[in-house]
């Protein structure tokens, strides 16, 4: 039997609230074949007349606006389902928005993505129901420079939740096999994609209680104390996260059982940016450490509880800034 003749795909969606300070030479690869352009030459023989009647004339217009796109191209030899195809590439680039995010805060996004087959006729599109908003819940552009965002590729090395979708955790991701930091970012990506404060900052404290909480006995002075040692061994510092974290627990127990923020509402701004801030801070503080990122990922309650403990009391806190 002859082989199959391998079908081309190529994968592409427009970013929102993204701009690149420079027009693109070349495409920047930010991740194993994914590509950052904003210039239309790299990717408009993708579009053949028919793909363009089938995209529409809006749809078509915004990727090829001169905003900044991501693009894909795949071959495949074997029967494959588009949309499956097209949620993996948009996972991945929720991924690459994912590590933008921890450089900095901000409401990049992007909405369909689309299929185009090379010399087959394969016009296809999907979303994933993904709103980034700022720590404000307000957008916020990202301004970023090519060279910046290819340096995102090997910055931070986080297990992100833009996994494929063929390995996408069944009926919910709030698995104990994932693991704290996997399960931990779920709460942020929430956080992100909730543009109402109040619930944004109880997804923040959901995040800090993922990685830090060991049992549930004075859970807001518990967590609140623990991430301010952490982070930090300045005093007035400690105290300043202390203070913060402890009124945005305030904050997550209105929200979640139905009282009312009336009286919260010129704190909120204030406190969700705080929480986003120190997520951050942990996360990357995590990320580049491989004795807190196996710890994180794969230990104990108990392991988890006692290293805390010696941040709090100062011993053998090397691992601490």
């Amino acid at each position: 039997m002859p082989a199959l003749t391998p079908l081309k795909v190529a994968f592409i969606t427009a970013l929102d609230f993204f701009e690149i300070k420079e027009l693109s030479k070349e495409p920047e690869e930010i991740n194993d074949n994914l590509f950052l352009t904003n210039n239309k030459k790299h990717f408009s023989s993708f579009f053949t007349e028919k793909h363009i009647k089938n995209l529409g004339s809006l749809e078509y217009l915004h990727l090829t606006s001169g905003r900044p796109v991501i693009f894909s191209t795949k071959n495949f030899s074997t029967p494959f389902n588009p949309d499956t195809e097209l949620l993996d590439f948009l996972r991945e680039v929720q991924g690459f928005l994912y590590k933008t995010w921890l450089w900095k805060d901000n409401s990049a996004n992007c909405q369909l993505a689309f299929a185009l087959g090379t010399g087959f006729d394969l016009t296809s599109s999907n979303c994933l129901p993904v709103f980034n908003s700022s720590a404000s819940g307000e957008n916020k552009a990202l301004k970023i420079t090519l060279k910046e965002a290819k340096e995102l590729k090997n910055k931070y090395g986080i297990s992100i939740s833009a996994i494929k979708e063929k390995n996408f955790p069944e009926d919910t991701a709030l698995k104990k096999h994932l693991g704290r930091l996997t399960v931990a970012n779920h709460h942020i990506r929430e956080a992100r994609n909730n543009r109402d404060i109040g619930f944004k900052i109880a997804n923040y404290c959901s995040f800090f209680e993922t990685l830090f909480s060991t049992d549930s006995s004075e859970l807001s002075h518990q967590l609140s104390q623990r991430v301010s040692f952490f982070l930090s061994k300045q005093p007035t510092e400690r105290i300043h996260h202390y203070t913060l974290l402890k009124k945005a627990y305030s904050i997550r127990s209105k929200a979640v059982h139905g009282d009312m923020l009336d009286s919260k509402q010129k704190e909120l701004k204030k406190i969700s940016q705080h929480c986003d801030q120190l997520a951050r801070d942990c996360l990357i503080k995590i990320s580049k450490s491989t004795r807190l990122s196996q710890l994180f990922n794969n230990g104990s309650r108990n392991e988890i509880s006692n290293f805390l403990l010696e941040v709090i009391f100062d011993i053998n806190t090397t691992e601490v800034i």
